[in-house]
């Protein structure tokens, strides 16, 4: 927790969830999210003090338009990073007992910062896919097997022939990164499957349907945007 004492001289209390040298998000007492950005310009500088990234996103001609590559990467291929669903923040060790949404009532969480790591991290406008909208990318797409810079993955064209590329990042269990030689793809999707588990994007030795599985695991997310 932190004590903020503000202008007035009232001291309120916020819930850290996300802290590193570039940027704090904290919680008020009313669920309400604060986002704070480390400034490193001069003090005459306009705001925004820090510019905010770009991130690309393709329309596949789907109800969404999905991003080019996961969280945490900087290219299509890159495998990005691994995260707990409903966490913001990449661990160490993936085990029930270190997963904060584990047992927690939550709906829907697209959308929410305080959960959805797309959020978190790209800004408003990004989020984690639902589980239809993850159905809908199945459905409606052809998927390839294929490697894009020696990295293996899947090429997901939409009919209008705008593809992403999806590598086969694997997952993380405990502190295990499990990748059966590169040809499994685990995604997060933002639906919750009662409390202990989350619906995901399973792709496994060219089997891909939408499956759920208990929320400690790492995995990678590839937001959508609308």
């Amino acid at each position: 927790e932190l004590t903020i004492i503000e202008e007035s001289g009232s001291n309120e209390k916020y819930t850290i969830h996300f802290l590193d040298n570039m940027k704090l998000i904290l919680e008020d007492e009313c669920g309400c999210a604060c986002v704070f950005k480390r400034y490193d310009g001069k003090v005459d500088e306009e705001y925004p003090l820090v510019e905010t990234p770009k991130y690309e996103a393709v329309d596949l001609g789907l109800s969404v338009k999905w991003a080019i590559h996961n969280v945490g990467a900087t290219s299509p291929e890159g495998f990005g990073g691994y995260f707990s669903w409903g966490e913001i923040v990449q661990k160490t060790t993936y085990i029930r007992d270190s997963c904060v949404t584990y047992y927690k009532k939550l709906d829907d969480i697209s959308g929410n910062r305080l959960y959805d790591v797309a959020t978190a991290h790209w800004g408003d406008g990004w989020r984690m896919p639902s589980k239809a909208e993850m159905q809908e990318i199945i459905d409606s797409c052809v998927w390839e097997r294929t490697m894009m810079n020696n990295v293996i993955g899947y090429k997901v064209t939409g009919l209008n022939g705008n593809y992403i590329f999806l590598p086969g990042a694997g997952y993380i269990f405990s502190s295990s990164h499990c990748l059966e030689e590169n040809d499994c793809c685990y995604y997060w999707s933002s639906s919750p499957d009662e409390d202990d588990a989350a619906c995901y994007l399973h792709i496994w030795h060219g089997e891909i349907y939408v499956d759920k599985r208990y929320r400690y695991y790492g995995q990678s997310v590839r937001p959508v945007k609308d």
